[in-house]
């Protein structure tokens, strides 16, 4: 079987985007590899799930109504900062200010549109890395 369709299997996803078409595809292909998917349409909303809840894994767009998911990225960092390397940042255009963010970090970023296969790859890699740093 497809190492894609196993990995995420059980595995709890945040998708966090303000465009309900992206939630929606998005949704559609996770859970199609048996991921357990929540959506937040904003940052705020993001926030409150991760403080609540546990994820695996996160998918987050940068380019939102504030707070942007650099602000949320910012917010895991000090909150829960394991969770950063499972994050997978999503934008439809590289800004010089949002690169000079993600320096050091040890995010994904994949620009829209971007091929699902990529996304499936960099979800099952981030999903199943250790959610905290070896001692």
């Amino acid at each position: 079987m497809d190492t894609h369709l196993t990995a995420l299997r059980g595995k709890s996803v945040l998708i966090v985007d303000d465009s309900p078409d992206m939630t929606a595809l998005l949704d559609d292909v996770l859970t199609a590899s048996g991921a357990r998917v929540v959506v937040a349409q904003d940052g705020r909303s993001a926030m409150q799930l991760i403080m609540d809840r546990h994820f695996d894994l996160v998918i987050l767009d940068i380019i939102m109504p504030q707070p942007d998911g650099l602000a949320v990225l910012r917010f895991m960092q000090d909150q829960c900062p394991c969770l950063v390397r499972q994050t997978i940042l999503l934008t439809g255009a590289v800004h010089h200010s949002a690169i000079r963010c993600l320096e050091g970090l040890d995010v994904c970023l994949l620009l829209k549109p971007f091929d699902l296969r990529h996304l499936r790859g960099a979800a099952c890699q981030r999903a199943l890395s250790p959610t905290r740093p070896a001692a």
